[in-house]
């Protein structure tokens, strides 16, 4: 890659209008080319929250397996939640006294 190139790559970085994830910018990492990423904010579908994310992938996008792995957390949200719970209840008994509800969101 020439000088010129990288120097776009990192004061100009590529962005792309993902139809799942929205709004996608590349995050260029010159001296690790291979450790760059692309950056967003996603809607998270189960929560309706922003979300900050980052896919691993190249100039041309987010690899696919990166895309395949946040897009299936929303089918296995709830499990991921019931096998939270008991560290989050744990967290929030030490720091600040009080139950985790049973609805935390």
């Amino acid at each position: 890659m020439n000088l010129f190139h990288s120097l776009k790559l990192q004061f100009a970085p590529p962005k792309i209008d993902d139809p799942d994830f929205g709004l996608l910018r590349y995050m260029y990492i010159s001296n690790h080319p291979e450790r760059s990423y692309w950056e967003c904010e996603w809607l998270f579908p189960k929560t309706k929250t922003q979300i900050s994310i980052a896919l691993p992938g190249d100039e041309s996008g987010p690899t696919k397996e990166a895309r395949s792995f946040y897009l299936n957390l929303t089918a296995r949200f709830e499990q991921i939640v019931e096998l939270a719970r008991p560290k989050l209840e744990e967290a929030l008994v030490h720091w600040i006294e009080q139950p985790l509800p049973k609805d935390i969101f």
